[in-house]
């Protein structure tokens, strides 16, 4: 389409949109895009709009913060966790104390 109907040669021309998978919400697909041609300065896309490789670039610096940010959630996860077992395995030991007719102070380290 670029040179006809007065779009410049050099224009940026949005990704075709494919019927399949229209309806899931995938952030991924080109339906998003939210650029009007005339928004462009000089009718030139900007690299993150225009260029594959920084796509996937942006993309695999988004997932390294995700991974990162999982990473942080799972080792918060673990030590509640590790408390919460703490917790009830001291309860555990101490009704188990009473109920044997020995009462021993135990502290878990």
């Amino acid at each position: 389409m670029r040179g006809k109907n007065g779009i410049l040669h050099g224009a940026y021309v949005p990704q075709e949109i494919k019927s399949e998978g229209l309806l899931k919400m995938d952030i991924n697909q080109p339906l998003w895009e939210d650029v009007y041609i005339a928004d462009l300065p000089d009718g030139k896309a900007p690299d993150w709009l225009g260029d594959e490789s920084v796509h996937t670039g942006i993309r695999a610096a988004q997932e390294a913060i995700n991974c990162k940010q999982d990473l942080l959630r799972c080792h918060a996860e673990h030590l509640n966790l590790c408390a919460w077992y703490r917790s009830e395995f001291t309860a555990t030991k101490r009704a188990c104390d009473l109920s044997s007719g020995v009462l021993v102070l135990f502290t878990m380290v």
